[in-house]
């Protein structure tokens, strides 16, 4: 995807010139964890999203999602490439200047449609994951005086063993993130979370990330409890 290119050039310019956060020394994984944990899931309004059965967004300008939660499906599109598929089978369908495709082209789509839901869909609403399966909390004061919930997904997605710290006000809200990932060559590299959003189905996101003068935003947001609610066509039909 364009953007992930320009993404990762602004990022080493930007570790050309920027100081590298120090790596976490101090954490408590105890009650005070789950406390923070529990906190920012109702500051984000984690029952709304356990009620939003569809969600549509674009990321950075670029990709164009629509996301059935309720059936697990997704709709991708860049460019004059729209892609439909199954999160559960990796099956769907894919069409390139509106032309369906086929066989192993088909199947390298749907991985880039996968892959890029995956980024795509953390910058919208990482918060219903905090406590799935291979995941650790832990809980973080910062230099600021902040607090901060640590999180470590030891297994599962494209890229086990990455860390996140969220950093939150007084109401659990994040207000940024420190990441330490494998795909982003800086460790502890802080975006904003910001410019929060509640859509329709009273679910919230960020709208703004940024670094220095790296801006992610995300943009036509819409939620809705139901297909027919979000839509007068089913864009999954055929699925």
């Amino acid at each position: 995807m364009k953007y992930s290119i320009f993404l990762a050039a602004s990022l080493l310019l930007i570790m050309g010139c920027a100081g590298v956060d120090k790596a976490i020394t101090e954490k408590d994984t105890g009650p005070h964890a789950d406390s923070l944990a529990h906190k920012i899931m109702r500051a984000t309004a984690f029952d709304a999203w356990q009620k939003t059965a569809i969600v549509g967004w674009t990321f950075a300008g670029q990709n164009k999602h629509i996301w059935d939660r309720q059936r697990n499906y997704s709709r991708v599109e860049w460019g004059k490439t729209i892609v439909i598929f199954s999160h559960t089978t990796k099956q769907g369908k894919a069409w390139k200047d509106g032309e369906p495709v086929e066989g192993e082209k088909l199947t390298e789509l749907i991985d880039e449609a996968w892959n890029s839901w995956a980024n795509d869909s953390f910058w919208l609403n990482p918060f219903d994951k905090l406590y799935d399966d291979g995941t650790e909390r832990a809980y973080v004061k910062t230099e600021d005086g902040n607090d901060a919930l640590l999180i470590t997904y030891t297994s599962g997605g494209n890229t086990p063993g990455d860390s996140y710290l969220w950093i939150t006000d007084e109401t659990g809200l994040p207000i940024e993130v420190k990441m330490w990932v494998s795909i982003i060559p800086i460790k502890g590299i802080k975006f904003s979370w910001e410019d929060w959003q509640t859509l329709e189905t009273g679910a919230k996101a960020a709208g703004l990330h940024k670094l220095s003068f790296v801006k992610l935003r995300l943009t036509d947001m819409k939620a809705a409890a139901s297909i027919n609610e979000f839509s007068e066509e089913d864009p999954f039909a055929g699925l």
